[in-house]
């Protein structure tokens, strides 16, 4: 006499068990797994900017600043490597050039970006770890030229710090001039910037010194290399030929005593 399947018995009370295990493991699985499925997301980004116009990629998260490297996002200009600046804030990344004369002499065409994305281990990334959903390669056509807003530049730092009280303003051979706006490159020459040497009370005749300017987005840094002089020098701002993109004199005091530390 054949005997009963005794093993298939109690094959539906252990099938249930063994369900009920698998459904509480389920979600102690996917703890601990990293970065959530869903990748950072590139919202938007400029198809075409100025040459000192920060270019700003959008994403859907804040970003990881750790996370932006060499290796992670890389830029080209016409082909070859770009000497920009990035900048991390929030859910945004900048990138400018620092124009100086020679960029605006041969402006490149075409900025390429490249930003690492999954499966890389070197993919951009979200706090949080999420990476970059896909590799993605922008470009961006850069019109060779500055732009500035409409108000009027000014006069906001020597050196490392605030424009000086009272006129006197001490240099080691060179002076730093910082300015909130974009000044005209055309304007950027030497006579636009006489140093008068004073001597017994008299004026002798102006010295014009070397000028090298770089452009920071919406600011202007202009280094002067001040000419030795016997006894101290006068910069007197209503004979100075600087100007704005908008033709207007930057503000700045009228009269600027030079002494060498």
């Amino acid at each position: 006499m054949a005997l009963p399947a005794a093993s298939a018995l109690p094959a539906a009370p252990a099938l249930r068990v063994l369900l009920v295990l698998v459904a509480a493991l389920l979600p102690l699985a996917s703890v601990g797994c990293g970065p959530p499925a869903g990748g950072l997301r590139l919202l938007e980004a400029p198809r075409e900017v100025a040459l000192n116009e920060v270019v700003e990629l959008r994403f859907d998260r804040e970003l990881d600043p750790l996370s932006v490297t060499a290796r992670s996002l890389s830029a080209r200009a016409d082909g070859r490597p770009a000497p920009v600046a990035l900048r991390v804030e929030g859910r945004r990344i900048e990138i400018r050039f620092d124009v100086d004369a020679a960029l605006l002499a041969a402006p490149p065409a075409v900025l390429e970006l490249d930003l690492t994305g999954r499966p890389s281990l070197h993919a951009l990334r979200a706090q949080g770890g999420a990476p970059l959903e896909a590799p993605r390669r922008l470009r961006v056509a850069l019109r060779g030229e500055l732009v500035a807003d409409d108000e009027r530049a000014r006069l906001v730092g020597v050196g490392s710090g605030p424009v000086p009280d009272g006129g006197v303003w001490t240099h080691d051979g060179r002076l730093r001039l910082r300015f909130d706006g974009v000044l005209d490159p055309q304007t950027l020459r030497p006579e636009a910037l006489p140093l008068v040497p004073r001597r017994q009370g008299l004026d002798l005749a102006p010295l014009h010194p070397a000028l090298r300017w770089t452009v920071r987005g919406a600011a202007t840094e202009l280094e002067v290399e001040v000419p030795d002089a016997d006894g101290p020098l006068e910069l007197r701002w209503d004979r100075v030929g600087l100007r704005d993109l908008g033709g207007e004199l930057p503000e700045a005091p009228l009269v600027i005593s030079l002494s060498r530390t």
